[in-house]
């Protein structure tokens, strides 16, 4: 048990250290073009190096620990049978124990003492596997920052869209995305939206739909802020097309997703492209 509460803390550090290294993965993929256009290969080479050293570090302490395990095991076992073999021989030769009870006993404690070695080494392995169910469970309880109101909307009247003075920060981040955006689109407009990789033109479109909650300012759709809609027939008026299959890498999957939201994108005509 003391191996096993020295080693949890460890492993829940490993976890979140794996977060930071897959953030890093993510980024880099994700940003793959910016990265060659600006010629940052070194530095997010380095940025890879550091969360994936910071896990060897922890991870390395925390194995450290639990093989600890093995030895003390083998060392208590040993050390068992040795007291066996030294009592039961005296008992023997002073004829207070027969040589059949000796051999059962000493079966007996050799079967009771590897099945404690099985059950300890179970233990160290629940250490790993509780931090990673209290990751799992945070993120089942966990509840969405997005809710609806107790007396939201349940209908969109037309399809115009308005951005007042919106800006926007990721959480956990000290940089606003968008800053004092006003855009105004008319029901049956078409409109794009150019500008450079990572510059947030996705995230002002995922705006819309209340994927996000703006930092400041508001997202109308149809004269109502987006927050006073109810969630489900906001979504269901406002349809996202991803121009890259990021949920899926099957074509059929994305056909079929382009497929099934064809009706309802005419069910909602009245809103913009």
């Amino acid at each position: 048990m003391l191996i096993v509460s020295k080693s949890r803390p460890l492993f829940r550090q490993v976890f979140k250290r794996y977060d930071q290294l897959n953030r890093v993965v993510r980024e880099n993929l994700r940003g793959i073009r910016v990265v060659k256009t600006y010629g940052q290969q070194d530095a997010e080479t380095a940025k890879f190096k550091t969360a994936s050293g910071n896990i060897f570090k922890v991870f390395s302490k925390a194995q450290r620990i639990v093989a600890l395990n093995m030895p003390l095991m083998q060392l208590v076992i040993n050390t068992t049978m040795l007291l066996l073999s030294w009592f039961g021989a005296k008992l023997i030769v002073g004829q207070q124990l027969e040589v059949g009870q000796f051999v059962s006993l000493f079966s007996y404690s050799t079967s009771i003492l590897f099945s404690l070695n099985m059950l300890s080494m179970i233990f160290s392995q629940l250490s790993v596997s509780q931090a990673s169910a209290e990751r799992v469970v945070e993120v089942l309880n966990s509840d969405s920052a997005i809710v609806d109101k107790p007396t939201a909307l349940t209908s969109v009247a037309t399809g115009d869209i308005d951005f007042d003075d919106v800006s926007f920060r990721y959480p956990d981040t000290k940089t606003d995305q968008l800053q004092h955006i006003d855009l105004h689109i008319k029901s049956g407009q078409t409109i794009g939206i150019i500008g450079e990789t990572g510059t947030s033109k996705s995230t002002l479109v995922e705006l819309i739909p209340r994927l996000y909650d703006v930092t400041a300012g508001a997202v109308r759709v149809a004269g109502n802020d987006v927050r006073d809609y109810d969630l489900k027939t906001l979504r269901d008026n406002v349809s996202v097309v991803l121009q890259r299959p990021r949920c899926s890498p099957v074509p059929s999957a994305i056909i079929s997703s382009g497929v099934t939201l064809l009706p309802r994108m005419k069910r909602s005509s009245t809103l913009p492209s």
